[in-house]
């Protein structure tokens, strides 16, 4: 009587997968390693947590990062940028990115007590641009804001 031994299951086939390759309509990435991830994590955050510009409130030295094509400074306290004094108007003035999010300006909205940077006053619905460390005040407010960019 022979006996036969069980016979080992076939062999699984894996590639080494190279970036690209697809199996099943899915794209197929290789595995990286820890240092590899958490580099690419710290990439991630560095550029999400470091936005090109930012506002820096003088008095509380809280800093706001610039994240949208215009961000709104006023009195309204639903703003981002809100500053509560009676000489600063519900709507103020804006923050607006250019066209390729390389320039910032300050546009003053036609508040009756004026946008002020570097301690002069711009034209009533006007804007200008800011550069890195301007100076920033609304109205009568003593509130400063710093103007900050990473270009």
């Amino acid at each position: 009587m022979t006996t036969s031994s069980p016979t080992p299951p076939a062999p699984t086939y894996v590639p080494d997968i190279q970036s690209g390759m697809t199996f099943n309509n899915e794209v197929l990435v290789p595995k990286r390693s820890y240092e590899e991830v958490k580099a690419l994590e710290r990439d991630i955050i560095q550029k999400f947590e470091e936005p090109e510009f930012a506002v820096i409130n003088m008095s509380t030295k809280r800093r706001v990062p610039l994240i949208h094509k215009q961000t709104m400074i006023g009195r309204n306290s639903s703003l981002l940028l809100n500053i509560s004094d009676i000489s600063v108007s519900s709507k103020h003035a804006a923050i607006e990115y250019s066209d390729d999010f390389k320039k910032a300006y300050i546009v003053d909205l036609g508040a009756k007590n004026g946008v002020f940077v570097n301690e002069q006053r711009i034209d009533a619905l006007s804007k200008k641009r800011l550069h890195h460390r301007d100076i920033m005040r609304f109205g009568g407010s003593l509130i400063k804001f710093r103007f900050v960019s990473n270009k």
